[in-house]
């Protein structure tokens, strides 16, 4: 079908039966493409800067629908074939993916995933208690401590965007943090000044940023670094509050580490190769990095130290096929994380030792425990995750948000006749994918 080798995902036949639409790796992001069963022509269909992927060819019309994800959740994308024209069926805070089409290519049938925060707590490791801080209806993701352990900062979702308030743990009162759309807050070790990523429009990627806590002046630092991307992740003060280690993606199912220097602006990779890195965090001491990896292979989930001068890297926990992530240290050497044993998130407690507890009292759906300065409480974020069914009907219909995009029917719809670009051929992964 290919001569030349490339990161190829899933195909499904056109209409005629000799065309197949498939979706590639090789663009550096997600990619749809037109691929002749005979003579293994291929053209080009997405200009390969969105995550495009699982594509499908309507039965009736020359449209095709694909999931679309721009950095987070995806969206059902329908694009005609002739122009390039496209819309999303709809855009939620959930995760749609992977439309079919009804035979009649009037319906839509897709998956749809809903991972939401359920509410905030912190879990005191003294009198192993819980208390429940911030309530499902916020939809909060992500939080830390202020340094004093009196405030958190944590992001809350309105109508699918993610805005920053603040939690006053004397009082109860919340306020809002007028950062914009903003997530992944991590307080300074001073507490005057919050990390995070911010989107600066909805259009736009997101932004490593820092917004200063009286004024509200925010400042992003990734801007002029078109080379980075997949920015929304947590964020990590070192502890002189002069560095921030940060995960950015760079091919398809690799990440690589950050380090920004705060007083110079200066962006250092701290990992550089083919494994997919994530969730960084300082150690107390600043001189190493604790974070999730792939690089034990096949797709392990381990858990790794970096020496910051050195970049030697350490094993702290795995590799093995156990889910784990969120690694952060504390000053008296344990690590905690989220681990997935019993096919829910649940909050870890390793000893320096290497024994290790679930913590159970914390409960299930456990994501993104952070320390107080102590390291005696942590906060985290309690989640809710479900999948769905949905069939959007008639979407071509004259009040369908696609109705832009109907158009009377042609013959041979859905075959390559209606694609007026030159061919593109597929290009050579540089990347060995079977070190997974």
């Amino acid at each position: 079908m290919t001569i030349n080798p490339g990161r190829a995902g899933a195909c499904s036949w056109a209409p005629d039966g000799r065309w197949l639409v498939c979706h590639s790796y090789d663009t550096g992001a997600g990619a749809v493409w037109l691929l002749d069963s005979q003579t293994a022509e291929a053209i080009q269909v997405t200009d390969g800067s969105s995550w495009d992927y699982k594509p499908t060819i309507c039965p009736t019309r020359p449209a095709v629908a694909f999931s679309r994800s721009n950095e987070g959740r995806s969206v059902i994308w329908v694009q005609r074939l002739g122009d390039g024209v496209g819309d999303p069926l709809v855009v939620t805070g959930a995760d749609d993916r992977w439309p079919t089409w009804t035979q009649d290519g009037n319906h839509l049938f897709f998956h749809r995933l809903v991972d939401e925060g359920a509410g905030i707590a912190i879990w005191d490791r003294r009198t192993r208690t819980v208390r429940d801080l911030v309530p499902a209806e916020h939809k909060p993701r992500y939080a830390s401590f202020a340094p004093d352990g009196r405030r958190i900062v944590y992001g809350a979702e309105v109508g699918g965007h993610s805005t920053l308030r603040i939690l006053d743990l004397d009082t109860g009162n919340s306020q809002p943090l007028p950062a914009g759309e903003a997530a992944f807050p991590t307080w300074s070790p001073d507490g005057r000044t919050i990390a995070c990523t911010i989107r600066p429009d909805p259009s736009s990627r997101w932004e490593i940023a820092t917004v200063d806590v009286p004024s509200g002046r925010v400042r992003l630092w990734t801007t002029d670094r078109a080379d980075l991307r997949g920015l929304h992740a947590p964020v990590s003060f070192a502890p002189d509050g002069r560095r921030l280690v940060f995960r950015s993606e760079t091919e398809p199912f690799e990440a690589n580490l950050l380090v920004l220097e705060l007083d110079s602006g200066r962006i250092t990779n701290l990992t550089d190769d083919s494994w997919w890195d994530e969730a960084p965090s300082f150690s107390p001491d600043g001189r190493s990095v604790i974070f999730m990896s792939t690089r034990g292979g096949d797709w392990t989930w381990g858990f790794y130290r970096i020496d910051v001068a050195s970049k030697e890297i350490a094993t702290v926990a795995g590799p093995d096929y156990i889910e784990r992530n969120n690694p952060q240290l504390t000053r008296d050497g344990r690590t905690l994380s989220t681990m997935v044993a019993s096919k829910v998130e649940e909050l870890y407690e390793q000893l320096p030792d290497g024994a290790g507890r679930v913590v159970t009292e914390a409960g299930p759906g456990v994501r993104y425990p952070v320390p107080s300065a102590d390291g005696e409480q942590v906060v985290f974020t309690r989640t809710r995750t479900t999948v769905e069914y949905w069939l959007a009907e008639n979407v071509w219909a004259s009040d369908s948000p696609l109705a832009s995009l109907a158009r009377p029917l042609v013959a041979e719809a859905g075959t390559p006749k209606v694609i007026e670009q030159p061919p593109l051929g597929p290009v050579r992964s540089p990347v060995d994918t079977r070190r997974r």
